[in-house]
């Protein structure tokens, strides 16, 4: 009689064990998606932040050039061209600049035990 209950017990330990053990996981996992959410809300928050000063700052640019070379609509364009050349320059270095940093920033965040 008492191996067998020394066996339920063993059981009902384990059993206990694998519960918290599960709760555990879930708490981490939990943690993990919430810090990378919360990551992910800053950066949007900062870039549309960018966004509205980078189109005042060109807009004000391509008035300024605008004038100094008397023609307006030139202005737009010479900022439009310059805004071109660096989107081609970083959509053909977008593996190395954008892709493999922000991978690396979110396995980063999940991995870390302490952030």
């Amino acid at each position: 009689m008492e191996e067998k209950t020394q066996v339920e017990m063993l059981l009902i330990h384990m059993r206990d064990f694998l519960k918290e053990n599960f709760s555990l996981l879930v708490l981490n996992t939990y943690e993990k998606i919430s810090r990378v959410i919360s990551g992910i809300t800053s950066i949007l928050f900062l870039a549309s932040l960018l966004i509205f000063i980078l189109l005042f700052v060109s807009v004000g640019l391509a008035l300024w050039v605008g004038t100094l070379i008397q023609e307006p609509y030139a202005g737009f364009f010479i900022v439009g061209g310059f805004y071109l050349l660096t989107g081609i320059i970083f959509y053909v270095n977008r593996e190395k600049w954008i892709k493999a940093p922000i991978i690396d920033g979110l396995l980063k965040s999940m991995t870390d035990e302490k952030n």
